[in-house]
């Protein structure tokens, strides 16, 4: 694995979306964290029996991943994933020693908290990477989603955790030839690069052959309909 140094400019003032994400950290509750939990775990949003499937692969300290999740995933999940039509799966692919860090910590919240935790990161992806002291900054965020210090620097020490992430992105790597972040794999077939509403709708038209039952039923029926007024 190739470990790549990190430079991102700061960040300041908390957007109104973070301020969200860190609600439902807290409505979590510091009790509920159960520890940290396997990267083969499968991580996902929406209906397990949907039609279309995509698997996301991406890195903590990726900005490309980060826009992805801050501006295209709400439109995707209203449009897509709160509708069955499709299930995102989030695995990670850490580009750097930074991002695995960050990755694990993700994971030491607890399968309840994994996805707030997810949205926080990427929210304020460039304050804490662009922190003089970033696992300073990262500690700090775990503080505030009710992971305390001590759960998180046993979280950065935890060698099972860490080799089941870079298992995963192995996998992603020989199995899909993933080589970049972010990227996708749609149903067994890989998208590198950004991925919009737009784009993903042209793909699920493809894809997606359950939508056009309940057309072609309903066109029938009207069919039916205009016959028996004859």
């Amino acid at each position: 694995m190739l470990w790549l140094r990190v430079s991102v400019a700061a960040h300041c003032a908390i957007p109104r979306a973070v301020a969200l994400v860190l609600l439902t950290l807290l409505h979590a509750g510091v009790a509920d964290a159960a520890g940290p939990f396997a990267a083969e775990a499968e991580m996902a949003l929406g209906a397990a029996d949907a039609p279309v499937t995509v698997v996301e692969y991406a890195s903590m300290t990726c900005p490309h991943c980060a826009h992805f999740h801050t501006d295209e995933l709400p439109g995707i999940k209203a449009a897509f994933i709160d509708t069955g039509r499709v299930r995102l799966v989030f695995s990670e692919f850490p580009l750097d020693r930074l991002a695995l860090a960050a990755s694990k910590m993700a994971r030491c919240g607890g399968e309840e908290r994994f996805f707030a935790f997810i949205g926080l990161l990427f929210e304020k992806q460039r304050e804490w990477t662009g922190d003089p002291d970033p696992i300073a900054a990262l500690r700090r965020l775990a503080k505030v989603g009710g992971l305390g210090a001590a759960e998180f620097d046993a979280c950065l020490v935890d060698e099972a955790l860490e080799k089941d992430i870079l298992k995963t992105a192995l996998d992603a790597s020989e199995n899909y030839d993933v080589k970049s972040t972010p990227s996708f794999v749609i149903n067994g077939e890989l998208l590198v690069g950004q991925l919009t509403a737009a784009k993903l709708a042209e793909i699920v038209a493809r894809l997606d052959h359950t939508s056009a039952a309940p057309e072609a039923e309903s066109l029938w029926g009207q069919v039916v309909t205009f016959f028996e007024t004859l």
